[in-house]
């Protein structure tokens, strides 16, 4: 899989590299996060998903981490569906949501969605940590879907009004 990307500098289209997986992975997410993009994959029959993060120049991808999801399951029994099964997306209930790259730079966390919480997992000192409670019923969370979109939040301190748009 290879992509595009419009250098705004110079005002060009590039060609990225190619994706350090083949076809037999499954890209789970695709995003960025203070200025660097990442990719994370699984395929059938790993217990793990793989994070890749694009060189500053476009270069090619490097290999960052591996999640580890018996691990996590472990901590967080919820996600466990308790189904021998080949695909982490089929045994363990859980999805990518966003990867965050700390303020310092050295902290990068993957952030997932499980039936009734959010979770972090740093991906340096392999912990992982509770966000939030999501407010479900033991009912919803049984029929835990998973799909949701995550927009990240930047704090401004420019003004901003509507007022012109509505006179």
């Amino acid at each position: 899989m290879r992509g595009l990307y419009f250098d705004v500098e110079n005002e060009t289209l590039n060609h990225m590299p190619e994706s350090p997986r083949q076809e037999q992975y499954s890209c789970e997410y695709f995003g960025h996060s203070k200025g660097y993009l990442y990719c994370m994959f699984t395929m059938e029959g790993l217990h793990y998903y793989e994070l890749f993060e694009m060189e500053k120049d476009y270069s090619s991808w490097v290999f960052k981490s591996k999640v580890e999801l018996n691990v996590m399951a472990s901590q967080f029994p919820n996600m466990d569906m308790g189904i021998d099964y080949h695909h982490p997306q089929f045994m363990y209930q859980c999805q990518v949501l966003s990867v965050f790259r700390g303020h310092n730079g050295e902290v990068i966390e993957i952030i997932m969605s499980i039936p009734g919480e959010v979770i972090a997992c740093d991906c340096k000192s392999k912990t992982s940590r509770q966000i939030c409670r999501t407010k479900q019923s033991e009912k919803e969370r049984e029929i835990w879907y998973g799909i949701y979109q995550v927009f990240e939040y930047y704090e401004s301190i420019s003004p901003v009004s509507f007022q012109h748009l509505t006179n």
